[in-house]
Parts: structure tokens; sequence; C-alpha cells
């Protein structure tokens, strides 16, 4: 059963891995589900503050900030990464992605 965030999924997985394939190997397999995981979990925070109750949004907004500690403390614990630096790198990246897709998320989708 599909969501109604796996389009903006799509979307968003790409742009995750151009961004990040200067300094991660997004061609292991490792590497490629943990892109697509979270990818999916900015396109779902993403749709739930585009979609969701008033409590919802503000915690789906909060949940997305969140993600980059997240995204930091896995990178290095997968050991996806070579370096602090590119775990710190690639933190950002997601903090990007994440700040893109609640920004242009509604726009996104009505073009999906």
């Amino acid at each position: 059963m599909s969501n109604p965030w796996d389009a903006l999924t799509g979307e968003l997985l790409p742009l995750l891995k151009s961004s990040v394939s200067d300094f991660v190997e997004t061609e292991k397999p490792e590497v490629e589900a943990f892109l697509k995981e979270k990818a999916g979990l900015i396109a779902k925070q993403t749709w739930i503050s585009l979609n969701g109750t008033d409590d919802e949004r503000a915690e789906s907004v909060n949940n997305l900030r969140h993600l980059k500690a997240q995204v930091v403390m896995e990178a290095a614990s997968l050991e996806i990464v070579a370096t602090t630096a590119a775990v710190k790198l690639l933190g950002k990246v997601f903090e990007v992605v994440s700040n893109f897709a609640l920004q242009y998320g509604a726009k996104l989708l009505a073009s999906i």
C-alpha cells in the first residue's frame, strides 16, 4: 500500500543522493537504504506539516529539526562516511533538504 508522501520521497531521494555523492558512496546498499529511509522521513513529515492537524503540523516541523541530529548519529554509527567533518556535512545536507521540503513541499506535491 502506498503512502500519500511516496511521490515526494521519489523527488527528494535523487536530490539527497546528488547532494552527498561527492563524499558518500551512494551506490552501497546500506547507504542507499539509509538515504531512502531518510528521504521517506522528510517526505512524511513534510506531508504531515501540510495536511495534518495544528498539533500534528507543529510536531512534524519539530521532527524535521531533529532529523539532522539523528542523521549525524546514525551516519557515524553506520560508518557510511570517512571523517567527522563528512558526518557534519551530511547532517547539514539533510537540514537543507528538510528546510527545502518544508518551504516548497506544497508546490512539489502539486506538480507530481
